[in-house]
């Protein structure tokens, strides 16, 4: 059942997996645009058990006004601005005249006036790495592996393939987690692997916002996403690089969406303010953001 809300209603290692957990039915609710709310920084607070299911702290707990003032913007494909006391911007695409040569539909507005503190590339595909269209003279990790100071503080990038044959088809993915005003971020790129291996998952460790690729072709979807998902428990799943109006060489996020069977809100816009749609590790929120499109 569908739920339209209006706009004045509010809406690091693992110590064991939930690959086995049941997830609840999937329960769609479409949320209107919300007003924007001015930002504000915080240190990054433990994961509390008595969190309440909107993610907040109980009251008393002072970091409940500490955590997930971030914003989150999609400028379609995976191309991700993280906004917070610092700016993130992740797999920017720029002039995409090869896709539409060999017939491929590519219609998201092109990435124009944004400036951010980091700027990360998971993989050196041209819908990924258009670097070019960034300003602000930002810090750059590209398609590298390991661990990084930053603008923002550690970045972990994990090594990963763009297939599922040990990167021979699409070469090498970049996983890259990183922590920002009070919340542990990871976007996974191109991630094509047929499951995430076990030493990807410890050097990931704990996630609260997982964005992630769930329309198949050359990167995971369906089921092997919805397991990451189980395995990683985060309290917010942003998918991404999935077809859209503007894409027509993916799959919708429909199959992904049935595999894990949690609780989907469908946002109005293509920006989000975290904090408002944090679950939990155990019951967590899928919000599917509207696509930029052409005016």
């Amino acid at each position: 059942m569908v739920r339209h809300l209006d706009s004045a209603q509010p809406s690091q290692a693992r110590k064991g997996l939930m690959r086995d957990r049941g997830l609840p039915c999937c329960r769609v609710r479409v949320v209107a645009a919300r007003r924007q709310i001015p930002l504000r920084g915080g240190d990054l607070p433990s994961r509390s058990a008595d969190r309440t299911r909107a993610g907040r702290a109980p009251a008393g707990d002072s970091a409940a006004s500490e955590e997930a003032s971030i914003r989150i913007r999609w400028y379609g494909q995976s191309a991700f601005l993280i906004n917070g006391e610092r700016a993130v911007f992740i797999d920017p695409f720029g002039a995409l005249e090869g896709l539409t040569e060999r017939g491929l539909q590519f219609d998201y507005p092109a990435i124009e006036g944004v400036e951010a503190d980091l700027l990360l590339v998971t993989h050196e595909h041209s819908d990924h790495n258009g670097v070019e269209v960034v300003g602000g003279s930002p810090q750059i990790l590209r398609s590298a592996a390991g661990t990084f100071d930053s603008p923002i503080g550690e970045v972990v990038a994990v090594a990963s393939e763009h297939d599922d044959a040990a990167g021979t088809k699409r070469g090498p993915n970049t996983i890259f987690c990183f922590s920002l005003d009070g919340l542990r971020l990871c976007h996974f790129g191109d991630f094509g692997q047929a499951e995430l291996r076990g030493e990807q998952e410890k050097a990931i460790g704990e996630v609260d916002v997982l964005i992630l690729p769930v329309g198949g072709g050359p990167t995971v979807g369906g089921e092997p996403a919805a397991a990451i998902v189980r395995a990683l428990r985060p309290r917010l799943v942003v998918p991404m690089h999935y077809r859209t109006d503007a894409v027509n060489f993916l799959d919708p996020p429909d199959e992904f969406l049935d595999a894990l069977g949690a609780r989907v809100e469908r946002v109005g816009e293509n920006e989000l303010e975290a904090e408002q749609f944090l679950g939990t590790a155990d019951d967590p929120i899928v919000a599917l953001l509207a696509p930029p499109l052409p005016e």
